[in-house]
């Protein structure tokens, strides 16, 4: 994949993933922004939700706990700055969590 110039399919679901959080934290619907702080806190019980997944994608980046804040006091995250952390994270490789993409 890498020598055709294309990301692994998990990196544009997580930078999907990123977009439908940004625009949750931006909405002006209230039931919007509802559904975001339900869906965070229901990351902390359950595996089943987005949120989960998007804060476990980040378990094995250096600096994945200044994401994990952002994103529990639903702050915008810059997709770009994800973007320079799981590719140099991994020297080469895409890391997603304990999934390790060469």
């Amino acid at each position: 994949m890498r020598k055709c110039g294309l990301e692994p399919l998990q990196f544009n679901w997580f930078r999907a993933a990123v977009r439908l959080y940004n625009a949750l934290t931006q909405s002006n619907s209230s039931a919007a922004r509802k559904i975001l702080h339900a869906d965070m806190q229901l990351s902390s019980r359950c595996d089943d939700c987005w949120s989960f997944h998007m804060l476990s994608a980040t378990d094995d980046l250096t600096q994945s706990y200044l994401f994990k804040e952002r994103l529990l006091k639903y702050f915008s995250v810059n997709p770009l700055i994800l973007v320079v952390l799981l590719w140099t994270s991994g020297r080469g490789t895409w890391i997603f969590g304990h999934l390790i993409l060469i």
